[in-house]
């Protein structure tokens, strides 16, 4: 099915008897779309990321898929595939962890997707248990990360535009 596009339906019924009635044509669109998108989750604290991180580096992101998948189950109004999941170091944050993985999923047009289910389940002060040790996620994390070349956690800010200099404010407005 091609989204966006409208199909008729009729259903209809087989037994042994025969061929049973059609029912009246039924108009659906496919309004649902299917997209990717990268996430990020930091979280700690551990001892030192990076060998954290590769310390039974299959079984954390076997926990943090399934973590995910429960988030995004519960949260997200789609169907959807976890894959290239790793983890990451911040520079100078050595003692947190940063989970990245693409997300491939198909939902309604405007139902809410992986990114708002991971954002309202992190401002829950969520932990993630590992062998034991309880991990706090970082709500100060956003959850949608750009692509996987940006920098990890990076929260954008947009600085307010400058204000042009008090004597250029007075020409333009025609005061001498």
């Amino acid at each position: 099915l091609i989204p966006g596009t409208k199909y008729e339906v009729k259903v209809g019924a087989l037994s042994a008897a025969g061929p049973g009635n059609f029912s009246e044509v039924i108009n659906r669109d496919t309004a649902v779309i299917v997209q990717t998108t990268n996430i990020q989750v930091k979280f700690g604290p551990v001892s030192q990321c990076l060998s954290w991180r590769e310390d039974d580096r299959s079984v954390k992101l076997s926990v943090l898929n399934q973590t995910l998948s429960e988030v995004l189950s519960s949260g997200c109004e789609c169907s959807f595939t976890i894959s290239n999941s790793l983890f990451e170091c911040e520079e100078n944050q050595d003692r947190s962890v940063v989970f990245i993985a693409e997300v491939m999923y198909s939902s309604r047009l405007n139902a809410p997707g992986p990114v708002t289910a991971i954002d309202s389940w992190k401002n829950t002060s969520p932990r993630i248990v590992f062998t034991g040790v309880r991990l706090t996620v970082d709500s100060s994390c956003p959850p949608d990360l750009p692509s996987l070349d940006a920098p990890v956690c990076e929260v954008i800010v947009i600085p307010p535009p400058e204000s042009p200099p008090s004597d250029s404010v007075a020409i333009a407005l025609g005061v001498v």
